[in-house]
């Protein structure tokens, strides 16, 4: 070894000095490649764009390629565009020997872990008016610029995401106009970006997430009683357009599962199929738990000036009545038609409902329909109808869901009067009354009417009268009847009178009539 080396020496020095030589002049070359760029190529890009570039060292890899550390981009209004510890761009060897170290000659630009931020306001977004627009052919950029292991910040009116481990290429070989193509996560699901943007055609580009949170859009009920707890979109697919005028538009479509909202009512194990314009997200083929019930419908949220609107329309099918009511007992199937619209704060409530038979007090309802409207704490019973005794009942009011209570208006036309007591009076009965309180403990107050009837074999015109309902006891007053012999009021006459008419099977005189029928009824009627 040692006779090679002096065989060798005179070579050997040589060489040495030649890499010497070399070394010193790639570290003159390089240093002045750096100051180019610091004093050119930085300059340019800073006098090309409306904003602040900052950056750190400048270096030249044996490769070829310009090595910028800690850069950091701001728009106008000193907000921050992008933060990237290191770029490396690529230039032709020729370029650099001849100091051509503009925008066009770049041939590859590398982002390594650079993160980018990309927020809507007003229907832009913050990079649109970041290039100058005075830039001519000899200063345009037409490069590929390649993303490694970035992260791209997203906000916009509908939500806020954030796309790590990105990585694929944004080309600007046609400047203005470019391509693009990205992979990224967002939490452990897959996005895909793909598509062109520019000014000298509409901007189009394509986002497919295949696995989404849906809590993600919680900020849409933001000021509300509502909040999303849970739920899953599988796959979201989002079209991002900007016309000629810059304005951006959004079309996005999707599938979802395992909704969960919580609020008024509770909502669980909601699915179905969404697309929205960016203006209003329409939901179809919805089936979802509302209070525990299956309800299934459609709607959608739209946006007026900044404020969130619902319409909506549900149907359960069959909902079990002991979810929303207590203290009286319904027959399933209770049918409801529900319809949901105005703002998201303070949405109206409304809609009909039906089911075979309620019982309440000692009496059935059979067919029984009717409308509602729910405002704050309270259920507004609108033309509520149903049959009973061979007539027709009717009902509004309200009903107080904090604690079951209500308010009721209810009347009754062409009741079989025989049926509501075992006393002895025909003809159909008419009523006017007023219900309050809750369940068995409702007390019900009103006054009634029959005409053409018949008690005790004695044929009337007209009874009418004062009820007071309180559980399964009634107490009647103010009885007046209208016959053929005049008005009997039962309440002012005798039992001798009515003892004296029995033994003798004959009036005696319209007085007694008088006196013998409402003592009777007195009797046998009253409680």
């Amino acid at each position: 070894m040692k006779k090679w080396l002096l065989e060798h020496k005179r070579i050997l020095l040589i060489s040495l000095s030649i890499i010497c030589v070399l070394l010193l002049l790639w570290q003159v070359f390089a240093s002045k490649i750096r100051q180019d760029v610091q004093d050119t190529l930085i300059q340019r890009i800073s006098q090309q764009i409306n904003g602040q570039l900052s950056v750190g060292t400048v270096d030249l890899s044996w490769s070829g390629r310009i090595r910028i550390q800690d850069v950091s981009l701001y728009d106008q209004q000193g907000s921050l565009l992008a933060q990237i510890p290191v770029i490396k761009m690529k230039y032709r060897w020729s370029d650099l020997t001849e100091g051509s170290l503009g925008m066009p000659q770049i041939e590859t630009v590398i982002l390594e872990r650079g993160e980018l931020w990309f927020k809507e306001d007003n229907n832009h977004f913050n990079w649109d008016d970041l290039l100058k627009k005075d830039q001519n052919e000899t200063t345009t950029f037409r490069s590929k610029v390649e993303l490694e292991d970035g992260k791209i910040h997203i906000e916009t009116a509908l939500f806020s995401q954030v796309l790590e481990n990105s990585t694929g290429i944004i080309d600007w070989q046609n400047n203005p106009n470019m391509t693009i193509n990205l992979k990224g996560k967002i939490d452990q699901s897959v996005v895909d970006v793909n598509g062109q943007w520019g000014e000298n055609l509409p901007g189009d580009f394509k986002i497919q997430i295949d696995t989404l949170d849906i809590v993600k859009f919680n900020k849409l009920f933001a000021g509300t009683e509502y909040s999303l707890e849970g739920g899953t979109v599988r796959p979201l697919l989002i079209n991002v357009q900007q016309d000629t005028k810059g304005t951006l538009h959004y079309q996005a479509e999707g599938s979802f599962s395992g909704v969960t909202m919580n609020g008024k009512m509770k909502i669980e194990e909601g699915q179905g199929k969404f697309s929205t314009d960016g203006t209003k997200i329409a939901l179809e083929d919805l089936k979802l738990l509302i209070a525990g019930q299956s309800a299934q419908g459609q709607g959608n949220i739209s946006w007026n000036n900044g404020v969130g609107m619902l319409d909506f329309a549900f149907t359960l099918p069959d909902a079990d009545p002991a979810a929303f009511m207590s203290g009286i007992t319904v027959a399933r199937p209770l049918v409801l038609q529900v319809h949901v619209n105005g703002s998201v704060s303070e949405p109206n409530i409304g809609g009909s409902f039906s089911f075979p038979q309620i019982s309440f007090s000692n009496m059935t309802v059979d067919s029984v329909t009717g409308n509602f409207r729910y405002t704050g704490n309270k259920v507004m019973l609108q033309q509520v109808q149903g049959s009973a005794y061979q007539g027709t009942l009717a009902a509004s009011g309200t009903v107080v869901t904090e604690n079951q209570s209500y308010e009721l208006d209810v009347s009754g036309q062409g009741l079989n009067s025989s049926q509501l007591t075992d006393k002895d009076v025909q003809g159909p009965l008419a009523f006017n009354g007023h219900v309050s309180g809750k369940g068995e403990a409702a007390v019900t107050r009103g006054n009634f009417a029959i005409h053409d009837g018949k008690t005790y074999g004695l044929a009337f015109q007209k009874m009418t009268g004062l009820f007071v309902k309180n559980g399964n006891t009634t107490d009647i007053s103010a009885i007046a009847i209208q016959t053929a012999y005049g008005t009997i009021y039962p309440e002012q006459l005798s039992q001798e009178a009515l003892e004296r008419l029995k033994l003798q099977d004959i009036p005696v005189s319209k007085g007694e009539i008088k006196r013998v029928v409402t003592d009777k009824l007195l009797e046998k009627l009253l409680r």
